[in-house]
């Protein structure tokens, strides 16, 4: 939360960014069906949109390697 709370404050009043979006709502399949089908289920951390028209701009997806991957 500390990390979105920061996000808004940054972000232009004509912004807003929303955590745990599905990967679907964000695009729509083109030619491969079986690449969109692979990511569909998915969700990304956080996504920014314009709040006029709802449209995604920008997405942030958090990485935290394994403990082994650390090393």
């Amino acid at each position: 939360m500390k990390f979105l709370d920061a996000l808004h404050k940054a972000l232009p009043r004509d912004c807003i960014a929303f955590p745990n979006v599905g990967v679907s709502k964000l695009i729509e399949p083109k030619n491969n069906l079986n690449d969109y089908k692979t990511i569909m289920d998915k969700y990304v951390d956080v996504c920014v949109f314009l709040r006029r028209e709802m449209k995604p701009i920008l997405v942030i997806d958090l990485y935290q390697p394994s403990p082994t991957a650390q090393q």
